[in-house]
């Protein structure tokens, strides 16, 4: 994992359009926290969207989206439960 790594991403952040100075952080699916840690992202989101005026219908739609991505990596890891681990 890269954090707040300017330097180690510049094909990733290329692809999706991330300028070259803008940190990312970037969660695995082999990283036992990683669901837990969309999830609290997501509470977060649901209570600082509503803050901000954000509309229902995307306030939902994104939530969704990371529940859908939590699930997906609860999938990855009971399938290959040999490489989740505690992040490096």
């Amino acid at each position: 994992m890269g954090v707040h790594d300017t330097d180690k991403y510049p094909a990733i952040k290329e692809m999706l359009g991330i300028p070259s100075d803008e940190p990312i952080f970037i969660l695995r699916g082999q990283d036992m926290l990683t669901p837990l840690t969309i999830e609290f992202y997501r509470m977060s989101y649901n209570l600082t969207a509503r803050e901000e005026g954000v509309g229902t219908d995307r306030r939902k739609f994104f939530s969704d989206h990371l529940l859908s991505c939590i699930s997906g990596v609860q999938r990855f890891q009971v399938r290959r439960p040999s490489v989740v681990k505690i992040p490096d």
